[in-house]
């Protein structure tokens, strides 16, 4: 079945801001910690984001580049990965499971230089690794401690980051996802493949809004 859609939306920013704005008092995610659920409505979750992208930009990062998420599927890997997003650069994501092997090659062949990480034990991974890893200066935790040497943050401390750098650069967050269009790049993912080393597959920003708006039009998903 095939949907034809002609969308108001131009990219993943434009779209994520716009249901941020609609509903910002509804649920948007709900988690399980602990055997307990929580939740953050879309406002919440709109600031978080918007502090997370800051502080991306405040580390320097440019629209078209490239940043990863080695981490296991949480609300914290989908915060991220709207602020890789709204910031104009694009989501690399690294499965857990990968090899030490497939995770360098990943980090060097897309040039990534902020690595978003879920606990102490893929930060160690990366430090095994770092050697192999001249490109990459930030890792960006979700759960494990800043490091003395910098190279680590906590993700609670790198959105502090975030909302500093917005206080002195009020508008810096908006004109970095005004500026995403349809045609940029918005994810990078690499196949495992049988043979040779992983292959990068490229999805545009239009790619994803048709994919909202088509799944929003065939009533596959409603609220819960």
């Amino acid at each position: 079945m095939s949907v034809g859609l002609a969308s108001s939306f131009r990219s993943v920013p434009d779209l994520w801001q716009h249901r941020v704005g609609s509903t910002p008092e509804s649920e948007a995610l709900r988690w399980r910690v602990d055997g307990r659920w929580r939740s953050m409505t879309w406002g919440e979750a709109g600031a978080r984001v918007r502090a997370l992208t800051n502080a991306l930009l405040a580390t320097g990062l440019q629209r078209r580049d490239r940043c990863v998420i080695f981490a296991g599927t949480s609300m914290e890997w989908i915060l991220a990965d709207f602020a890789i997003l709204c910031g104009g650069a694009a989501t690399t994501t690294i499965y857990p499971q990968a090899s030490d092997d497939e995770v360098a090659y990943i980090l060097g062949d897309c040039g990534a230089a902020i690595a978003f990480v879920d606990h102490a034990e893929t930060v160690e991974r990366l430090r095994r690794l770092r050697p192999r890893l001249p490109g990459l200066a930030k890792v960006v935790a979700f759960h494990a401690p800043s490091s003395d040497d910098g190279w680590v943050e906590a993700l609670s401390t790198f959105e502090a980051r975030g909302r500093d750098f917005a206080a002195a650069n009020p508008e810096a967050y908006s004109v970095a996802a005004r500026g995403v269009g349809p045609q940029d790049l918005a994810t990078l993912m690499y196949t495992s493949g049988t043979t040779g080393q992983p292959k990068g597959v490229m999805l545009s920003h239009d790619a994803w809004v048709y994919e909202a708006e088509a799944i929003d039009a065939l009533g596959f998903l409603s609220p819960a």
